[in-house]
């Protein structure tokens, strides 16, 4: 009889079932001992390739009778519902495991009968009958010792297998201990019949528990073995599920690089082999890592597919996980009503099927996003029922305790008492006692993201007690863990959106050092501490924008995105119609999936270099003032910067009274989206109510700090804004008499560190392109008008602008006019996209191009709009064009005239010297206010970054 090797086992799957017939023939494997030999590869093969696996289980089992082989059929059956179980299909599996548990009792072969209930009880206990399935492996248990023989190395590893799945089951009724004593027992069988892949899976088993009853360090211990023995043996399936729960505890502990390092092994294994096993434990803890870096649309989406993947299965735990996440991931990002009926279907999930540890989790969700809703008597009594859930010193107690107290804080901030749980923290004291008591369960487990929010809420209680030194200090210690996580990470596109969710412990150390009545310059560099940290790293090069190659499977998404541009930018289909919003979300999707793709690149990005800014000291140039915003909480704190002087006015104005004035200015702007004729006779009253606006931002945001501006000494004035503040524009801020414009060159920068390290501007050769469309017709005659104006300026308009040529043309050049139709994304400001003749290039495109040096003029409308609102960093055109390595980037904060933009660009470059651009922008508003008063005209463009002197190197 031949021995039968991989390569034919697999060739034999190939085959119809004559084909096949004749091969066994042929290999003399007609026989039982024959068929013995395909079963053994269709199980081995039933992980990792299980439709391999499946079609050698399919042919043994048909061709058993031809063999006079009969106990292959039950076995064949066996391994066919073990297939089923790895696609999700548990009651089908059940049905199967019954018949091919009554096939080996009809021949006698009892030790096989009984092993069929290791099969039982792993489908009970994912579909959460997790009683039953430890009822299944105690028959196994009590029936062996009626078999005999039990040294017998098959018994052996039939009562470990028995012994391992009941601790599996005892780890999913919340028995932990229970369920280590019986891995115990287990790893004793294996290692006495030297069963190294049987311990391995013990090992991954006893991690699971360990993550879940917080030993954090022991579970990352026993998955890495798991993972390094079947990584050695070629177990991929295997591989790919201790991968994917060896990334979940480094997400716990905060270990972000090393969490999409194992997460894209992990995909890298699946890449290799047909079966789904695995992939929904990785999807699940990739979209949890993604929700933990804040990749929201990346999270949403990976949620999205996990729970497409799980739908048709029976897998009630991870569906249940599955949906919590996504009702983390939409609340996140406002779709409120959603979130709570993915958080309840989470909930009532778990509370079916047992898992007291994922129900507490999601109870404290529940309780955070009612909170934030401000129903507060609900969330204290959901917080109480997590804290009840959650076994004690585990995170999900921890997070339960600090959301108590932060309720508490709530409640003695608005004079109420909380009811239930929170009666208990009936005054600040008490508070801060849980507070202490969770920080020390959070530094227990050396979760260091769970430490960081510990430290921030005792922050919190300390200044809400008035032991502001003592805030100070757990607020610093929050600070420096927030740095200390963001300074493992190697990569732009996980870097930008970090801190996101992460300022509120800035704006509170920034508040508690103000109320100390420490110096100006302290306030100072704790405000532009997590201001726009990573564009700034980008430009003094800390962080490499690009980071790794694109991969091809990038591609074809690319190229659908592209077609979707083209189809929903045109601006031809209704911005109500089904179909623009069918387009949206699928233009959302691939973007996401997109960057998905750039997230599995990273396995090796190196973390970057923790920048230190706070060592610099803050200056000024001669004759320029700096003024810099910085939020805490409601307050914006103003700083003035005039030479190596820093002055402060704290409380210089209100968050929300300036959001309410910007409303109110948005409005001005918006009416100009009537008809002409009714724009002419009503404008000198537009007018009119637009500076009155104006005037009323001045107030708040000028006339505080207006005793610095000695107007002989400064004639430049350099603004700094924070969140909603980039949307301000403060060179047409109305005094009463004149606009900020009219006494001061004005020029912005994302943060004082960015303006730090922006590149000096260059001479050299000048690039000028334009594409005209039905949105922008007069862009061409535009295009024409500046090349004329520019000596030796290369043009390119029309079909000679397409991106290919611009690319080519851009590299190098000193001077780039870029005119045409322009997109600002808010949902996405990095795929804000420009027209140009072959397709839309977005912001993502252009930050991968290399600047270095230039002065970007952009002649679209919304250029300089920026994502602000809960962001650390500013979003969009400008900061593509700045991490490309622009020095000096014009460009326009709402939609322009056509008329008034041709002007405007004519006058500007009449009066450009390569020295000073923003003077050049001055003179041509001052010029073009003349001829179009009202401010829509005339004040949409802003120079932001650099304006000294170009340095003499050419292009």
């Amino acid at each position: 009889m031949t021995s039968l090797d991989r390569a034919t086992a697999r060739e034999l799957a190939t085959l119809d079932l004559d084909e096949a017939t004749r091969k066994l023939g042929d290999l003399a494997l007609m026989s039982p001992e024959g068929l013995d030999q395909v079963l053994d590869e269709s199980a081995a093969l039933i992980r990792d390739d299980p439709a391999v696996g499946t079609r050698l289980a399919e042919l043994a089992r048909d061709t058993a009778a031809m063999a006079n082989a009969p106990a292959a059929v039950p076995r064949a059956v066996y391994i066919l519902a073990q297939a089923k179980a790895a696609g999700g299909e548990m009651a089908d599996a059940l049905v199967l495991i019954d018949a091919a548990r009554a096939g080996f009792e009809s021949l006698g072969r009892t030790h096989d009968a009984l092993r069929t209930n290791l099969g039982r009880s792993q489908a009970l206990n994912e579909m959460g009958r997790h009683d039953e399935a430890l009822d299944a492996c105690r028959e196994i248990l009590t029936g062996a010792e009626g078999i005999g023989g039990p040294d017998s190395p098959a018994m052996i590893q039939l009562m470990s297998a028995a012994h391992q799945n009941s601790g599996l089951c005892l780890e999913l009724s919340g028995r932990f201990e229970d369920a280590l004593d019986e891995y115990a027992s287990a790893e004793f069988g294996y290692r006495s019949v030297g069963d190294a892949r049987a311990l391995a899976e013990v090992a991954y088993d006893r991690g699971l528990v360990l993550l879940t009853i917080g030993q954090h360090a022991d579970a990352l211990q026993a998955l890495q073995r798991a993972a390094d023995t079947f990584r050695e043996g070629g177990y991929r399936a295997l591989l790919v599920m201790a991968l994917a729960n060896t990334a979940e505890v480094q997400l716990h502990r905060g270990e972000y690089q090393q969490c999409l390092a194992s997460l894209a092994e992990a995909a890298e294994a699946l890449a290799d082999i047909s079966s789904p096993g695995g992939e929904q434990i990785r999807l699940l803890v990739a979209a949890s890592a993604y929700l933990a870096l804040n990749l929201l649309p990346e999270a949403l989406s990976t949620f999205s597919e996990a729970i497409e993947f799980l739908q048709d299965t029976d897998s009630v735990i991870d569906r249940a996980r599955a949906r919590r996440g996504q009702g983390l991931a939409l609340a996140r990002i406002g779709r409120i009503d959603d979130a709570i009926e993915a958080l309840g279907t989470a909930s009532e999930q778990f509370k079916r099927s047992g898992q007291s540890s994922w129900l507490a989790d999601v109870l404290v969700d529940q309780a955070w996003l009612q909170r934030t809703q401000g129903e507060f008597e609900a969330a204290h009594h959901t917080a109480c029922e997590a804290l009840g859930v959650a076994q004690p010193g585990t995170a999900g107690h921890v997070r339960a305790q600090l959301l108590l107290a932060e309720l508490h804080e709530a409640d003695g901030a608005n004079g109420t008492d909380g009811v239930d749980g929170a009666a208990a923290l009936d005054d600040a004291s008490r508070g801060l006692a849980l507070v202490q008591a969770a920080l020390q369960s959070a530094e227990d487990l050396a979760l260091a993201p769970l430490v960081a929010s510990a430290h921030h809420a005792l922050g919190r209680s300390y200044a809400a007690l008035g032991r502001l030194e003592e805030a100070e200090v757990a607020l610093r210690r929050a600070v420096q863990m927030v740095e200390n996580l963001r300074g493992g990470l190697g990569h732009e596109l996980v870097l930008t959106r970090f801190l996101d969710d992460k300022l509120s412990p800035y704006e509170d150390l920034l508040a508690v050092v103000v109320a100390r009545g420490e110096s100006a310059t302290e306030a100072l560099a704790i405000g532009e501490q997590a201001k726009s940290r990573t564009l700034s790293d980008v430009v003094s090069g800390l962080v490499d924008r690009r980071g790794p190659a694109p991969l091809s499977t990038s591609e074809p998404l690319d190229t659908d995105l592209r077609a979707l541009y083209g189809e929903v930018f045109s601006g031809q289909i209704s911005p109500d119609s089904d179909r623009i919003n069918v387009l949206r979300q699928r233009v959302q999707d691939l973007e996401a999936r997109r960057d998905i793709v750039r997230l599995t690149a990273m396995r090796d990005a190196q973390p970057g270099t923790v920048s230190d800014s706070a060592a610099e000291p803050f200056t000024s140039e001669p004759g320029t003032i700096v003024i810099s915003y910085a939020r805490a909480a409601d307050a914006l704190h103003a700083f003035i910067i005039d030479g190596s002087k820093v002055e402060m006015v704290a409380n210089a104005a209100s968050v929300s009274a300036v959001a309410e004035l910007l409303e109110r200015l948005h409005r001005q702007w918006d009416r100009f989206r009537i008809g002409h004729e009714v724009i002419e006779r009503h404008l000198p009253q537009m007018e009119l109510s637009t500076k009155a606006a104006l005037h009323a931002l001045y107030e708040r945001l000028i006339a505080p700090v207006e005793r610095f501006l000695n107007p002989s000494h400064p004639t430049r004035i350099v603004i700094i804004p924070d969140t909603s503040l980039h949307e301000v524009p403060f060179h047409a801020l109305w005094d009463g008499t004149g606009y900020l414009l009219d006494r001061y060159e004005i020029v912005y920068a994302p943060s004082f560190d960015t303006m730090r390290h922006l590149p000096r501007r260059r001479q050299g050769s000048s690039v000028v392109v334009g594409v005209s469309d039905e949105l922008a017709p007069l862009v061409e005659q535009e295009v024409a008008a500046v090349g004329a104006l520019l000596s030796a300026a290369t043009v390119l308009s029309g079909e000679q602008a397409t991106w290919l040529n611009i690319e080519v043309c851009l590299a190098g050049a000193a001077h780039i006019h870029l005119a045409g139709h322009a997109l600002f994304r808010p949902d996405n400001p990095m795929y804000s996209a420009l027209k140009v003749s072959d397709r839309w290039v977005t912001a993502a495109d252009l930050f991968g191009l290399d600047l270095e040096g230039a002065t970007v003029v952009l002649s679209a409308c919304e250029t300089a709009r920026s994502q602000h609102a809960q962001t650390a960093e500013i979003n969009g055109f400008v900061r593509a064009f700045l991490g490309a390595g622009a020095a000096t980037v014009i460009a326009s904060q709402w939609t322009a005239d056509d008329s008034a933009t041709a002007q405007f660009m004519t006058l500007f470059y009449e009066q450009l010297g390569w020295a000073n651009p923003v003077g050049a922008v001055r003179a041509a508003q001052r010029q073009l206010s003349t001829l179009w008063p009202h401010p829509y005209y005339w004040a949409p463009w802003i120079v932001v970054g650099r304006t000294d002197s170009p340095s003499t190197a050419s292009a």
